[in-house]
């Protein structure tokens, strides 16, 4: 898993699944998340999150 995009409200995460003992990719992969406040609607992404994406090794 690593962050791959990062976007006002919007971030996506790649994945990357390999077999445990061949190192062989199985499947490859992405989820996309967006940020949301109590009422659902969007809102930007919190400085937290930003600052840890920024600093999450690639």
């Amino acid at each position: 898993t690593r962050p791959a995009e990062l976007e006002r409200v919007k971030l996506r995460f790649e994945y990357i699944i390999t077999h445990g003992e061949t190192g062989e990719i199985i499947c490859k992969g992405f989820t996309k998340h967006c940020a949301l406040n109590s009422s659902g609607k969007p809102v930007a992404i919190d400085r937290k999150t930003v600052h840890l994406w920024d600093n999450f090794p690639r």
